[in-house]
């Protein structure tokens, strides 16, 4: 089981929970052992009630009020569990208190990461730590901090802050030494960074610490791509391919690399994965029937996302381009228009392009003329690339308007 795995097994032993009033029967003793019974067979509403009954007879015993906090967890009431776990925590100094004080942050702990409430959950924790007795629970205390930070990197990610997140990978090594888990979330980050030097060096730290992951290996290949590194990349692409995907997850990770080495190969798992329901299929799928030039097919792979709400400018771009090559110049001119309002400098040169191409498509020959001269003054060079293209496309719509 990974380290970013959630735990399950929330309770300890019976036999090391020291009572607060001695292990003589008391009062609510009956309920305690029947509320055992049930939470033993999973009858948590049941075990929960026997130790609400057994707390109200006798509200000195700590081993009522964990038992019942952990049979509220299992009910997916984490605030009421938190609360419960919170009022038998002492500021005595006695062992015995110490010790019911450390399993009831604990389980005050998990209940906040459950929650969603990291901060909570990691000040439960740490308290936990804090005290030097059952220190048989500190490795499993360790691994719950391990997953309330892995939740925290998720949301700091998700909310862009990237360098915050990375922090917390970096603190995370340096505390609990090297981590596939963490040096492979720590490549992550870099990569939506564009770092990929430092993403690569992560990919091959979390390989090295035995991350054989089809999808580690894919984050690898496409930092090497990112750095021109081909006969690197060509090499990974190699290796994935010769794996069997286990899941979608992987299989989707192993149609990438063959999209990087043969786009037949990668077709068929690419399409069964889209039919399946995974959208991210449908990018590559459409990158597929561009290169084929079979834009009909594209474009309703685009659209997919689109609906899912994947409308970014890269997707505009593309439905503007496959449209103008179906001949539905209209419905392109309207994707040019979202991608004006985008306003994004790395796409103007290429939507000024298309738009030039637009109009001399629909006969706007003299539109089109003004704005390629516009198009050569802002962007074209003797030097560029696009020189000679530039060049033919002026004196093209330039002889048109002298025969008009």
């Amino acid at each position: 089981m990974g380290i970013f795995c959630r735990k399950k097994n929330f309770l300890i032993p019976v036999l090391l929970l020291v009572f607060l009033c001695g292990c003589g029967f008391s009062s609510g003793e009956e309920e305690y052992e029947q509320g055992i019974a049930a939470y033993e067979r999973g009858a948590y509403r049941e075990a929960a009630d026997f130790f609400a009954q057994a707390i109200a007879e006798n509200e000195d015993r700590a081993e009522y009020y964990l038992y019942y906090g952990f049979s509220l967890i299992e009910l997916g009431s984490y605030e009421a569990a938190a609360e419960n776990f919170e009022h038998i925590i002492l500021e005595k100094d006695f062992t015995s208190v110490k010790e019911n004080n450390k399993r009831a942050y604990r389980g005050a702990g998990i209940a906040y990461y459950l929650a969603e409430n990291e901060e909570k959950a990691l000040e439960n924790f740490y308290a936990a730590l804090q005290i030097p007795l059952l220190l048989d629970l500190d490795e499993d205390i360790r691994s719950y901090l391990l997953l309330v930070n892995s939740s925290l990197i998720e949301r700091y990610q998700s909310v862009g802050e990237l360098s915050r997140a990375r922090e917390i990978c970096d603190e995370l090594l340096a505390s609990y030494g090297e981590s596939a888990d963490l040096f492979r979330m720590r490549a992550d980050l870099w990569m939506e960074e564009e770092d990929y030097g430092a993403a690569l060096a992560d990919f091959d730290a979390a390989v090295a610490a035995g991350d054989t992951r089809m999808s580690t290996l894919t984050g690898k290949l496409m930092a090497l791509k990112a750095l021109g590194r081909e006969e690197e990349a060509d090499l990974v692409s190699a290796q994935i391919v010769a794996m069997q995907p286990d899941n979608d997850e992987e299989a989707f990770a192993w149609a990438l690399a063959a999209f990087s080495i043969d786009y037949d190969t990668a077709k068929p798992t690419l399409e069964r994965l889209a039919a399946g329901g995974m959208l991210r299929a449908n990018y590559y799928l459409a990158q597929i029937y561009i290169e084929k030039e079979d834009y009909g097919q594209a474009i309703n792979c685009l659209r997919m996302l689109e609906d899912a709400g994947a409308l970014d400018v890269e997707l505009c771009y593309q439905m503007a381009v496959c449209l103008t090559n179906a001949g539905q110049y209209d419905e392109a001119l309207k994707y040019h228009g979202k991608l004006v309002e985008f306003a994004d400098a790395d796409y103007l040169r290429r939507q000024e392009k298309l738009y030039i191409v637009l109009l001399e498509k629909q006969g706007r020959y003299a539109q089109a003329y003004e704005r390629i001269k516009k198009y050569m003054e802002d962007y074209i060079t003797s030097e560029d690339t696009e020189y000679e293209e530039a060049i033919k496309e002026y004196e093209f719509l330039r002889q048109i308007m002298t025969e008009i």
